[in-house]
């Protein structure tokens, strides 16, 4: 599982920053060494801190304070393993009296584990602060969320004393369940956390698109598959009451996104046409031609209506869409080529494939050779060339297929007008 910089560090940093300690009895020296320490702390002057702490240390090696101020001086400068050593001193030399402030020792050295990348520890000592003070359970179980050790999240949350989580833990809950694959609770505790979300409630940090996101992923993998129209009928219309409810939330253009792209939703939870144009056009505020244009093109694959549409379009002024109507209008009739080809076993040679490649031809301008940065610039390149490989990959995706119609995508590689980029491409395919 691929770490993020997630919610749990976010908190554990911040809960102690701010802490107040305040200073025992020291000598003379001590005492000024003390406060230049704390100044150039409160400067974000680290280095110089670290040093001074260091000093004073000598002679008070087992002064916890003076451990965890000096490993903070470490932790702002990045250097986590310094930082951890003396987090680990805090917690072995701490007043284990005090449960509050051993929490804090314990919080920290979660900290510096957790950016180490050693996470068992980590884990094990966020549980710790939190069975010494009940206020740290978020780090402790969004840390087991992060970690994947999302039964133990579970755990940590159904164990706390009733009443004592607010509704920020609906989203670890929402994510728990998501990565167990139990989509159902998952959307049943994200509605909930919806119904009651305060975008100005700042309790806790969160990253409010990663769980809108896992919202929307969990009704998806229940919408692909369910049989029971009641049930998608609810889900549909619970996502468009959390539009209505936070609009800055389901932003329009993202919730367009997730149609109109070529890695879209409906093609990767394997959505059916007529599941993917009710959630279209359910989901995405009054989509216009171009909306659906898109649409049409990337999710539903409906090639010939894309390729009569961006006909009848290019007919007029489209001002700046008109490289990206081109770029749909070849793409359409290159599929639909394809898709003819495979299926009559055309010569390589015929009349429509020399027509593409005229369509090809002019997405560049005529007789030049371009540089490498000339032609990484040209306008939607990525897109052209991505799209290009894309349909011969997906209709010709056997191993056997794909050598059949090599010399056809050859073709159009030679094509392009620059060696270098040509080649590396070719190289990448195998074809060299």
């Amino acid at each position: 599982m691929s770490k993020l910089i997630c919610i749990a560090k976010t908190m554990k940093i911040l809960c102690y920053l701010l802490f107040p300690f305040w200073l025992s009895a020291q000598d003379h020296l001590t005492e000024e060494k003390t406060s230049q320490a704390m100044i150039h702390y409160q400067d974000k002057e680290y280095a110089q801190a670290a040093k001074l702490y260091e000093e004073i240390l000598e002679k008070d090696y087992k002064n916890s304070y003076l451990l965890t101020q000096c490993g903070l001086s470490y932790y702002h400068q990045q250097k986590f393993q310094e930082a951890k050593e003396k987090f680990r001193l805090a917690t072995l030399y701490g007043n284990v009296d005090d449960r509050e402030t051993m929490a804090l020792y314990h919080s920290n050295l979660s900290a510096a584990y957790s950016n180490l990348d050693d996470d068992e520890p980590a884990f094990e000592h966020a549980v710790k602060a939190y069975y010494l003070d009940k206020e740290r359970l978020w780090n402790a179980a969004s840390m087991a969320q992060n970690l994947g050790r999302y039964d133990d999240c579970l755990k940590l949350m159904n164990e706390a004393e009733e009443g004592t989580l607010h509704n920020a833990y609906r989203t670890l809950y929402g994510r728990s369940y998501y990565r167990k694959e139990e989509f159902r609770k998952a959307i049943q505790q994200y509605k909930t956390f919806f119904d009651h979300y305060d975008p100005n409630d700042d309790t806790v940090p969160l990253v409010i698109r990663d769980d809108r996101n896992f919202y929307l992923y969990s009704c998806l993998h229940v919408l692909a598959k369910s049989d029971d129209e009641q049930e998608v009928n609810e889900i549909i219309d619970q996502v468009i009451q959390v539009q209505k409810a936070h609009p800055m939330v389901m932003y329009r253009q993202d919730m367009l996104a997730f149609f109109t792209i070529p890695k879209n939703i409906c093609k990767t939870y394997g959505l059916d046409v007529e599941m993917s144009k009710r959630l279209f056009y359910a989901w995405v505020n009054d989509p216009n031609k171009y909306d659906e244009l898109l649409f049409s093109f990337y999710a539903l694959n409906a090639y010939h209506d894309t390729y009569q549409l961006t006909a009848k379009y290019l007919q007029d002024d489209v001002g700046e869409l008109e490289r990206e109507f081109h770029e749909i209008h070849f793409l359409s009739a290159l599929h639909l080529y394809l898709q003819d080809r495979k299926k009559q076993q055309t010569s390589a040679n015929d009349e429509r494939l020399e027509e593409l490649l005229f369509l090809f031809d002019d997405f560049f301008e005529a007789d030049r050779i371009y540089s490498d940065d000339e032609f990484m610039v040209i306008p939607r390149i990525e897109n052209l060339l991505m799209g290009l490989l894309a349909a011969f990959r997906s209709n010709y995706a056997k191993g056997e297929e794909q050598e059949r119609i090599a010399p056809v995508l050859i073709k159009f590689l030679e094509r392009l007008p620059n060696e270098s980029i040509r080649n590396k491409i070719k190289d990448d395919l195998g074809y060299n």
